[in-house]
């Protein structure tokens, strides 16, 4: 920093940041980056979040008719991820995920640029803070029967509230105190460099694998067949790919944790950073699923059997028949015609009417059309996880 602080103007423009190892280049033009697997990361999973997102909004205002805190807080953390990755694509710009001797120096410490690199650490803290608090208030509107279970689930939304807010909070303050020479408080900047990152990572692993295991007990005590216990165990345990993502992220960061290249390390878990937030959102929306497949086989079986009594073969076989009894009407048909000609026949009425939709029902293991509205199917989906 010192040798740095002494270069002309020019020269910094054509300086790298760190001098590159021995035998190696510095490459202002195209070097080698984090950005296209951090790119491939945020158009897979971010497009999955926003799905999960449209149906857990669908089923919530469309199908259950219920709104609560915990789809505020979704909501919230879908928000958080698409300024997360427009962050991303601003740090980009500025070298995040390269090699700190492909960087000029000028780019690098100028203090808007640093505070771009900083402004990330913001966003994911109250960005999985959010997506962890909407899991919880999901578990609190589930689990109402269980205090004991209801108790730690207070606990956690408490503390995850506290501390996220509290991680924001120190975050803020190191992009005011610490971005930018002659700003630089000494005692302050090195724990918020070194201690506070160590305890977030090691804070967001012990939450998702707490937020993981709190349904668990109250799941395997519900009286279900094996099938249908698996399937709410499938449910609540897709947090696991949460986990999986915090921990390998944890140990990636400890064993390159004296790495001074920091800009190409935090590059590398950035890849599991996307993971990790938009998985946890996805989670948060998974018991919105059961009911939405619910409603959409309804709608898909009513499609289908209005469909084929207009296309079908039988609905071109049954025409051609009634052309063909028109032309050459037989004496019995006659008679039965006089007999019959003041009552209804069921084939006069329209197709996709209540004769034709009543054939979705339990033998296709879906609710009867007739007694079932599309809501309280969705709010019988929704409750048969728990």
């Amino acid at each position: 920093m010192s040798l740095l602080g002494q270069l002309t103007p020019q020269q910094w423009q054509n300086a790298p940041a760190s001098p590159p190892p021995p035998g190696v280049l510095s490459n202002f033009v195209d070097p080698p980056s984090h950005k296209p697997e951090i790119i491939a990361l945020e158009g897979v999973f971010l497009s999955l979040m926003l799905m999960a997102v449209a149906v857990r909004i669908f089923v919530r205002l469309r199908v259950i008719k219920m709104w609560g805190w915990d789809d505020y807080t979704c909501i919230i953390a879908a928000v958080g991820a698409l300024v997360h990755m427009t962050v991303y694509i601003q740090m980009f710009k500025v070298g995040f995920g390269r090699h700190l001797w492909d960087i000029p120096a000028a780019q690098l410490f100028s203090t808007r640029n640093r505070r771009i690199l900083s402004a990330n650490t913001i966003v994911y803290s109250f960005t999985i803070g959010f997506a962890k608090l909407s899991i919880l208030l999901l578990y609190l509107r589930l689990f109402k029967v269980d205090r004991g279970l209801r108790l730690a689930i207070c606990f956690g939304i408490a503390v995850i509230a506290m501390y996220y807010t509290a991680i924001g909070g120190a975050a803020i303050a190191s992009i005011v105190k610490c971005v930018g020479f002659g700003r630089r408080s000494a005692g302050f900047c090195d724990y918020s460099a070194k201690p506070v990152v160590v305890m977030s990572t090691v804070m967001n692993v012990v939450t998702d694998f707490y937020i993981l295991a709190l349904p668990l007990p109250c799941v395997m005590r519900l009286k279900l067949s094996l099938r249908r216990r698996i399937g709410v165990l499938i449910v609540f345990g897709c947090g696991i790919v949460t986990c999986a993502a915090s921990l390998t992220r944890m140990i990636v960061f400890f064993v390159h944790y004296a790495d001074p290249d920091v800009l190409w390390m935090h590059g590398r878990n950035a890849q599991f950073i996307v993971v990790e937030i938009n998985t946890a959102i996805i989670v948060g929306c998974a018991s919105c699923f059961p009911p939405f497949f619910a409603q959409t086989r309804i709608m898909g079986s009513a499609i289908y059997h209005f469909l084929r009594s207009h296309i079908g073969p039988n609905s071109h076989g049954s025409t051609a028949s009634y052309i063909s009894s028109k032309k050459h009407p037989s004496k019995a048909s006659i008679k039965t015609s006089r007999n019959d000609s003041c009552h209804d026949s069921r084939t006069d009425l329209k197709p996709g009417g209540f004769h034709e939709l009543r054939d979705i029902g339990p033998a296709n293991g879906l609710a009867h059309v007739q007694a079932d509205s599309p809501t309280e199917v969705g709010k019988r989906s929704e409750r048969s996880l728990v």
